[in-house]
């Protein structure tokens, strides 16, 4: 196993400080990292394309599902309950809530509302790219840029 340098040790600070101004982990900052690097090196990021979403995708989306599935006091309630009480994303307040539901045995039987099965909930297909703002339609959950010069651009104004 590699030792670890003063190098490393400084940058893990780093890391973790902006981590804790940017109210994120190192983890999602590392995900970042990796993919940005990639789309500047013009390597593959297929990797990201199928299972990867980050967690700003899952915050939007489960707003989307509170908004379009619940009536409008629900939605206003669950939204407080995690942001202003829990203080966590809303994704994490579902997921809770989906262990609780497991926990206590009620999997096998949920509260299942007619009018579900006509609500439709789109996903973004149009985002702005954050270097040049242009609109374009998203390749994958969490597209930030509309092509890799865009990505690599962005990378060389902010390096």
């Amino acid at each position: 196993m590699p030792s670890i340098t003063l190098k490393d040790e400084l940058l893990y600070h780093k890391l973790k400080k902006y981590a804790e101004e940017t109210n994120t982990t190192i983890s999602d900052i590392t995900e970042d990292m990796v993919f940005d690097f990639l789309t500047r090196k013009g390597k593959d990021t297929s990797a990201f394309d199928d299972y990867y979403i980050r967690k700003e995708d899952l915050e939007v989306q489960a707003t989307n599902l509170i908004n379009t599935t619940l009536p409008a006091h629900i939605a206003a309630f669950a939204k407080e309950i995690a942001y202003l009480n829990l203080k966590i994303p809303l994704w994490q307040h579902l997921m809770g809530i989906y262990r609780l539901a497991h926990d206590q045995g009620q999997f096998p039987a949920p509260f299942l509302d007619t009018a579900w099965s006509s609500v439709k909930i789109t996903a973004q297909h149009i985002f702005k790219c954050k270097n040049c703002g242009k609109t374009a339609e998203l390749k994958r959950l969490g597209q930030r840029f509309c092509n890799n010069n865009c990505a690599a651009e962005y990378e060389r104004k902010h390096d």
